[in-house]
């Protein structure tokens, strides 16, 4: 049987954070300059330019640094808390090592895999905006028209806001 949970070490040094932070990072990146360059790219096609955006410019760069020293320590963080939970339940309830790894597994096939899809959809379509957003700035855009898909999965409150004039940024 596992130990009380009294007598558990946290599991913070365990978890070796900036290994997983790294992996993260070099996994995101490439991912956010595509989505930008996507977004960005969209910007210069519908004002009907040639080309493509500079997704190495500052503005872009500077945001993809901002998001990789946040979203990546976030994620871990979370998963961290997580199997902490997770862990400390299972050894306050008496379970085998092999019972609390079975956990653990089942933790990362489903809870995982329902959290990776979310960050991932989440993230790329941040990122998207964002080059939308930095490609209008560069190109001088001063306002935008805001269009709904007009099915039924668009919010309320997105719908009441269906072909408003708004300034960017």
């Amino acid at each position: 049987k596992a130990n009380k949970a009294d007598d558990y070490v946290p599991l913070a040094f365990e978890f070796a954070d900036n290994v997983e932070i790294q992996k993260l990072v070099g996994i995101l990146r490439p991912f956010y300059t595509e989505a930008l360059q996507s977004g960005a790219d969209m910007v210069i096609t519908e004002l009907g330019k040639e080309g493509q955006a500079d997704v190495f410019a500052d503005s872009f760069q500077d945001w993809i640094a901002a998001k990789l020293d946040f979203t990546p320590k976030e994620i871990v963080s979370t998963v961290k808390t997580e199997l902490g939970k997770l862990v400390s339940s299972g050894i306050e309830d008496k379970l085998e090592t092999s019972e609390i790894a079975a956990m653990i597994k089942t933790f990362y096939n489903t809870v995982g895999n329902n959290n990776s899809f979310t960050i991932a959809r989440t993230e790329m379509a941040a990122a998207v905006s964002a080059g939308r957003f930095s490609e209008m700035s560069l190109q001088g855009v001063k306002k935008h028209k805001w269009v709904t898909e007009k099915d039924g999965r668009v919010r309320e409150t997105h719908k009441l806001l269906e072909g408003a004039i708004a300034n960017i940024g």
